[in-house]
């Protein structure tokens, strides 16, 4: 048998989580991939059996047979992300995970990292402009980068390619981004959006990016996981809607700019919070504030409250998808095609799974 026509062995680490699993759904279909999904437990296993997946559970440093699926790999996809903790804590559960796993692999074969964009260090509400900053601004962003140089580092020291995905907005057909904006379509929520690109990518781009490295098509690096044929907002949203059997309104307004007003408006608002917060502190201290802090507390309420009944009742917008500025920088994976006419007819083949479950 010709060795480009055999089997390529790939694993997903982690593979109980929302792009895990979808992940492994589509994997299934391709062609000469043999799919291996590794979990912690027998009850995060439970969905991907029923969906026919080759599952495997069990902690990897006591599991033999989990140590020889990652070896035979041709690529691991390691989708672990810690919980809460202390900086210290998650850098040594990366330094002890991904030590063990690349250890593990044989020479020559691939390991891909998912990492997600929020690693450029961009930053609500004063660092919006999607582009590299130095400082990573949240932990999340600085443990994620320790992540990304560790997974470098050890690919050199082990002989493995080693690719990390910066994600960006997943969607699909589980996916949570995906999720919020079908609820507020079918709640009749107005769009205001701009005409930059959605940032986003499908669960299948990145199924076929896997495939592709299988394939040699990319090289090792870095890489930012959006559609290489960007999505506008509106087209993102109104393919959605479609998917729904739904209208949808839709807002186009220019990009937002960063000047003074912007800054002047963080200013105040985190000068009111601050006040309304400490009031009790700030009035046994200085009793001629009790008159006015009680009074600017209500006022704030009631703003929240009138945009609440505003936003729920009487004209229901959606603004959250234009708090960014700019297209994120960094290199694309070329291989991956323009799914914009097939990517429904692929996600009907997952649901369908889905619901020959039920």
């Amino acid at each position: 048998m010709n060795t480009q026509d055999q089997d390529k062995q790939v694993v997903i680490l982690a593979a109980n989580g929302q792009i895990g699993i979808e992940l492994c759904m589509y994997l299934q279909d391709f062609e000469n991939i043999s799919l291996t999904a590794i979990v912690r437990t027998e009850y995060a296993a439970v969905l991907l059996k029923k969906l026919n997946v080759n599952c495997m559970s069990g902690d990897i440093s006591k599991s033999r047979d989990i140590q020889q699926a990652i070896a035979n790999a041709d690529l691991v996809f390691d989708l672990a992300a810690p919980g809460r903790g202390f900086i210290n804590e998650i850098k040594n559960f990366y330094k002890y995970r991904l030590t063990q796993v690349i250890q593990y692999m044989k020479h020559g074969s691939s390991f891909v990292f998912a990492s997600t964009q929020a690693a450029f260090g961009y930053k609500e509400p004063l660092y919006t402009k999607l582009k590299y900053y130095f400082f990573p601004r949240s932990v999340y962003a600085a443990n994620k980068r320790y992540a990304e140089k560790l997974c470098q580092k050890l690919g050199k020291r082990f002989g493995i390619n080693v690719f990390i995905f910066r994600l960006g907005e997943v969607h699909g057909v589980i996916q949570r981004c995906s999720a919020g904006l079908r609820n507020s379509i079918n709640n009749g929520y107005t769009f205001t959006v701009n005409d930059t690109p959605a940032n986003a990518i499908f669960v299948y781009e990145i199924a076929q990016a896997l495939v592709n490295i299988t394939k040699k098509m990319e090289s090792p690096g870095l890489y930012t996981m959006v559609s290489n044929y960007s999505w506008s907002w509106s087209e993102l949203l109104a393919y959605i809607a479609s998917r729904e059997k739904q209208n949808v309104i839709i807002n186009l307004i220019e990009a937002q700019q960063i000047g003074p007003k912007h800054y002047f408006i963080f200013l105040k608002n985190t000068i009111f919070n601050f006040l309304v917060m400490r009031r009790d502190t700030l009035m046994a201290n200085f009793p001629g504030l009790s008159t006015y802090l009680p009074m600017m507390k209500n006022k704030i309420l009631s703003q929240r409250v009138e945009a609440e009944v505003l936003k729920n009742k009487l004209n229901p917008e959606n603004t959250h998808l234009t708090r960014f500025i700019g297209v994120l920088p960094g290199k694309r994976m070329e291989s991956i095609p323009d799914v914009k006419s097939t990517i429904g007819e692929h996600e009907r083949v997952i649901q369908t799974k889905l619901n020959n479950l039920l």
